[in-house]
Parts: C-alpha cells; structure tokens; sequence
C-alpha cells in the first residue's frame, strides 16, 4: 500500500539475498523484483492478468506503482526484474520502453529483465500488440527483455533476426547482461573456489534463525481491537478454540512457498498447530477445539458442537480467515468480507457474552464489520508463517505483548462495490491507500494497539521548522517517547506529511520507528527531513521541490498525533524528470 515501506523492504529484502557474507567477489543470489509493472488484477469479470491493460496516468506511476521498483533497484542494487503479463497504457510490460528509459536509463538499473512465464507469448496472442511471435520475440527484445520465461524467443527469434526484426547487436546485448550475471555469482569459477557450492545443511534452520524467525512472527502481529483488556487470557482456564483455523498448520503459512517438513512437499507436520500452541502456552489449564465451519462452505452443521464448547470455556478464541482457495496466483477476491458462513458463525460465538478473543488469519485485508463493533478482541495475525502458531499464542497469553502497525488500511465490507478495480487510479473516488482514501476505513494504516500505553510529546517546544532546497540544509524532528504502562512493549512511531501544493495527498509517510521500553522508559525518537522528503510527483510524473508549507504530523497510529509546519524556501525545482 505505501510505497516508502514497499521501498524500504524491497531493498532490504534485496541486500539480504544477493550481498553473502562469505565471500565479497560472488553474488550469492540474484534477486528478481517482480511483477513490473502496475500489476495489480488477476481476474475481473471478462478480464484476466493476461489480457489486462492497465491504464496508469503519469502521476500515478511517479507516485505509487514506480517507487518501490526505484528505491529496490537503486538502494538494493537488485540484479533482477520480472515483467507482468498485463498491458500499461496499450503496451505490453515486456516490451514497453519504460525498461530502457527509466529502468535502465534514469536508475542506472545493470541486470538482467525476465518475462513472467509466457508473457511474451501473451504480446501477440492475448493483447494482440502485434501479430505472430516473431514480431513479439523483437518488441519484447529490444524493448529489454533479455530472458523469455516461455517458447517464442526458442521458437521464433532466429527467424526474426532473419527477417531483420532484430540484429544480432540486440541478441548479443541480452546474452551479456544474462551471462555477466552468472560469472558475477561465480558459475563460472572452480566450484572449490565458491563458498557457495560448500554451505552445509547445518546452516540452516539454526537456533539463530529460529529465535530471529520467531521475533519477526511476533512483531508482525497486529492488536485491533481490546475492549476492556479482554488481552491477555489469564493461564490455566478452559479456553475454546473454534473456527475453520482452529487446529491451523499450513494455511498459517501462505502460499507459494516450498517444502518446508521433512516427509515430502505439502507435508505440514512438522510445525505446531493453532491448537497445539494453544494448549502448551495455557500452563495448568484445558484447551478444547471445534472447526464450527469450514472457510469457504455453506454447512452449519458444525456450528452445534463449536457453540456447546464455547459455552463450557471460561475464554474462547475465534480463528476465521482466507486460505489458498480463496487467495492466491491467479484468484482474485471480488469480496473483503469472510467467506462462506464465517459471519455467522462469528455472531453466534460471541453472543455467548465469553471472553472472546477473534484471530484473523489471511493475507489480502478482511472486512470484519460486525466484529469490529462486538467482538471483545481482534488480533490480525495475516499468514503468520512457520512459527505462526506459536507468536499467535504468545500474544493471547501475554507471554509477548504485540505492538505491530498494519502496513495496509482494512476498508470496510462495501469498498470493493464503490469502484471498478479495473480502474486504476488512486485519486478517483473513493481513492485507494491511505494516501487518498476519503472515506473511512475500519482500520487505517498504521493502527495497532499494545498491553501498555505510550505517551509522545515534542522534545522541545519548537514545531514549527524550514528548510531550502537551494542550500539543501536538513533538519531534524526530535520526539520523546515514553511507556506509560505497567508493562514492558514495542512502539512504532510514525511520521507524516501533508503538502499543501499537493490537495490529492491526504498525507505520505516518510519515516518511522520502532523502540522497546520498559515501564517509565523514554527515548528519544529522531527524523531528519529535507527538501527531498517532501518532493512529489505533477500530473506529468515530473518529481519536483515546491516553496511552501507542509504539515507535519507525528504519531502512534492510534491516540498519540502532534503536528508540525515545514517551509520550504526557495524556488521550484526540477528533482526528477519522468521518462
């Protein structure tokens, strides 16, 4: 949803894979962003992903489909872009000039670009850009494809180059970037001289990175909704566990993933269940479980013996949710809401009155609406992963108190009915993301709550700061934050603004922050802006630093806001052409 996270974690993300800490002469992997670029639809009524056409305006690609590509690219150094199946403005990714010009041109991009598997063939077969293969094989090569994840470059580019479509200068340019590549990852050279060909199996899945996985599950959860601190369930009560995830393993997972226990692909023994977890974290206490319903069925036969169970718990847990049926390649939600009965389902078990607690597990977002007025308590654990049931129980029992933000707005049941999602634009009414949506949303980017209370305040008494883009000074915001609460936990302090010179932009993230404390702790939190925190992009996608004023506003997503002026002095100037 904000392309500076988009941005942040592409390249971190990046960096990660591709820059092996044992040996500096060899990549240890190549990174491979995809899918470029406005690649957003799988299915909508008579369209799909490969017949798509995407119309984007300037602004909008400056502002929101680009930037995480550019910051993935330039910070990261990525080597690799996979471009999409859909059409951008009546041509095909895979043979639109924007690889030359502002992938490779303007970011000084130095990899390789692959097609998606078959998008070249889709050039001329689904969006009918030109008529046969061979002259797909040429737009798409010259336009900088250098691999086609497919057939037409095996079956059709000799005949190009012999008809004159491409020369053998555009084929010996792809060869290079894809084999420059494979000597910079050391394919080439002895294998007793690549470290890589000599991890061991014991590298992996070490306590190291099992801790590290396990804080990670941990911070990613998200606290919605604690009415009376329902959070955490006291230990050693009966406690219900009922919905489709009650007993959960590898839907906790995602999809599109590999193997990930011993026996055999698909095999998900080896992880710990949502009832498993449960059970060991309630120490001296009974856990009983129900499925109620499936995800996606209509039956309520199992609604009988879920309820029968509630009424007997001291507490309950409520786990609803997606799976792989409902999200994934190639499916595309037409609805936010549950699917199937879980709706019901949910109504029936917290009208019990029980101290309940609902746990959403899903990728994409899920309007909850009727939950979000009744239920006590709503943690939005998304694909949690390996360790998923495990950090869940965690925050349920209080043994980690959650302090994770949503990194995505949770609309409410009927955004997906105000819009066509074959239009693309984030300003048109209703407006997407945070950074133009008018309405309001369930929950909105950057809310989370936690076990303890943190207060924010000014550092100093000064809010109100300014900066020039012809001397490019910087300043720095200084904010004090400080637990409040009884317990220990983690904050995540964000920081905003809001340009006057831009009445689209609600406001746009530019930093944030994340700091553990304990009671009565504070720390001091500090953001360095200058004029080129608060560039944006014309109706043109030009970048450009605008004199004036622009609002500040600091906060923890949920209580904590304090607001601050920028001024901008100087003159207009050109920041980034768009190409």
């Amino acid at each position: 949803e904000d392309p500076y996270i988009g941005g942040l974690y592409g390249s971190a993300y990046t960096r990660g894979l591709q820059e092996g800490k044992l040996d500096k002469r060899f990549l240890q992997a190549v990174v491979t962003l995809k899918h470029w670029a406005a690649y957003s639809l799988e299915n909508y009524g008579n369209v799909t992903r490969h017949n798509f056409n995407a119309i984007v305006n300037s602004y909008d690609l400056a502002n929101t489909y680009f930037p995480a590509f550019k910051t993935s690219v330039i910070d990261g150094n990525a080597k690799g872009i996979m471009c999409s199946y859909n059409a951008l403005n009546g041509i095909p990714t895979c043979a639109s000039q924007f690889l030359n010009t502002t992938l490779r041109g303007d970011w000084k991009f130095d990899g390789y670009v692959t097609s998606d598997s078959g998008a070249v063939a889709d050039i001329y077969t689904q969006h009918k850009y030109v008529p046969d293969a061979e002259r797909a094989a040429a737009v798409a090569l010259k336009a900088g494809t250098d691999i086609n994840s497919g057939g037409v470059y095996e079956s059709a580019l000799l005949k190009s180059l012999a008809d004159k479509y491409v020369s053998e200068d555009d084929i010996n340019l792809a060869l290079y970037r894809t084999f420059k590549l494979r000597f910079q990852l050391g394919l080439f050279d002895p294998i007793d001289d690549q470290p890589y060909w000599h991890v061991p199996p014991t590298a992996v899945n070490t306590p190291e990175s099992q801790a590290l996985n396990l804080l990670a599950t941990r911070q990613s959860m998200v606290l919605l909704k604690n009415d009376k601190n329902t959070l955490p369930f006291p230990k050693g009560k009966k406690v219900a566990v009922v919905g489709p995830h009650f007993n959960a393993t590898g839907v906790l997972l995602g999809n599109y993933l590999g193997q990930v226990c011993p026996k055999s692909p698909g095999d998900t023994s080896c992880m710990t269940s949502m009832l498993e977890a449960i059970s060991a974290a309630n120490n001296n206490g009974i856990v009983i479980g129900a499925e109620g319903c499936s995800v996606t069925g209509s039956s309520t036969n199992g609604f009988a013996e879920a309820i029968a169970l509630a009424k007997a718990a001291d507490y309950v847990i409520l786990a609803l949710g997606l799976d792989g049926s409902v999200e994934a390649e190639g499916k595309d939600r037409h609805s936010i809401t549950l699917p199937g009965v879980q709706d019901q389902f949910s109504q029936e078990i917290v009208n019990l009155g029980k101290p309940t607690a609902v746990v959403l597990i899903n990728g994409g977002a899920v309007a909850v609406d009727w939950l979000h007025d009744h239920a006590p308590a709503i943690l939005e654990a998304f694909y949690p992963g390996f360790l998923g049931a495990i950090g869940i129980a965690d925050v349920i029992f209080g043994n980690y108190n959650p302090g994770g933000k949503l990194a995505a707005t949770i609309y409410d049941g009927t955004f997906t009915s105000q819009s066509s999602f074959l239009d693309m634009s984030m300003t048109n009414t209703p407006g997407r993301t945070y950074k133009y949506f008018k309405g309001t949303p369930l929950w909105p980017f950057g809310y989370g709550l936690s076990y303890t209370t943190f207060s924010l305040k000014w550092s100093n008494s000064k809010t109100e700061f300014s900066v020039s883009n012809i001397n490019r000074d910087a300043i720095t915001l200084t904010v004090n934050v400080t637990n409040i609460g009884r317990i220990a936990g983690d904050e995540v302090v964000q920081a905003y603004f809001k340009p006057d010179n831009d009445p689209l932009i609600i406001k746009q993230l530019f930093g944030f922050q994340r700091v553990h404390l304990e009671p009565g702790q504070s720390q001091v939190i500090r953001f360095v802006m200058d004029y080129r925190t608060v560039c944006t992009a014309d109706k043109n996608g030009d970048i450009y630093s605008v004199p004036g004023h622009y609002g500040i506003i600091v906060t923890n997503g949920v209580d904590q806001h304090l607001k601050g002026s920028l001024y901008v002095e100087g003159q207009k100037l050109l920041v980034e052409k768009f190409n």
